[in-house]
């Protein structure tokens, strides 16, 4: 009896020890003092969790299907909050998507689709937003280095491979204003441009041109060569009837 009789004391003087430090106004509780650790008492942070086993450590869930589960990252200047929007979200444009908005400037400002489509400076509710693109932003972008796969295009130098006669390109580009294989003007603006097909086109132009300069510079060597050619041929006949002149003047004076 006297030891249930000490028990119960220690109890009723520890337990407001143990609570001394969680308060209450209105409806929040808090912690007054130090950290909250969960799953450890060797904390780090104001919050630490620990575990050792493959579990989620934390998680949010939002059932309205209009809105979305989200933290807020408050500094001295700015807020950001991240979340997840769910199915039925359509004021910010995330349903179904992760994402990251700016609280201050009320902006999206990055958004990962439920298809893997990375959206910067875009939400779902951007017009025109074409999710069939791994990346999509809404804005410059500006690099030290970009490196696009392209297939090349020595082909053209294979020799098999046929060069449209300048005749034929000339009309070409008087009916169409566009080199061959290159998106007219029109069409780029209305579908953007693929720098790793249109790189690959250009080359394959600037070979083109490459085997068009070869060519016209073998036809001016043979022309050159032609009118040395003659050149020559009229300095000897030039010569020969020279010397057939001298000839018909000796034979007049030797007649008189």
């Amino acid at each position: 009896m006297k030891k249930v009789l000490l028990t119960t004391l220690a109890s009723l003087f520890l337990i407001p020890l143990c609570y001394a430090q969680w308060s209450t106004s209105g409806t929040v509780v808090y912690y007054n003092g130090g950290d909250v650790g969960i799953g450890t008492s060797s904390t780090s942070a104001l919050l630490h969790v620990y575990c050792s086993s493959n579990v989620q450590m934390l998680k949010l869930q939002n059932t309205l299907s209009t809105s979305y589960s989200q933290i807020s990252f408050i500094g001295t200047g700015k807020q950001y909050q991240s979340g997840v929007g769910n199915a039925s979200e359509s004021t910010r444009g995330v349903a179904n998507a992760w994402y990251v908005y700016d609280a201050n400037s009320e902006a999206m400002r990055m958004v990962i689709t439920s298809g893997g489509s990375v959206l910067i400076g875009q939400s779902l509710n951007t017009t025109g937003l074409n999710l069939s693109y791994m990346l999509n932003v809404g804005g410059t972008a500006r690099m030290s280095a970009i490196t696009v796969n392209s297939t090349g295009a020595d082909f053209v130098f294979e020799p098999k491979y046929q060069l449209m006669p300048l005749t034929d390109l000339g009309e070409y580009l008087s009916r169409n204003h566009h080199l061959p294989g290159i998106a007219p003007a029109e069409q780029m603006r209305a579908e953007g441009l693929n720098l790793g097909e249109n790189q690959t086109m250009l080359l394959q132009k600037v070979e083109e041109l490459t085997l068009y300069l070869i060519e016209k510079d073998k036809q001016m060597t043979a022309e050159s060569e032609q009118l040395a050619e003659e050149k020559q041929k009229s300095e000897e006949q030039e010569e020969r009837i020279k010397k057939l002149e001298a000839q018909m003047e000796r034979l007049i004076k030797a007649k008189q």
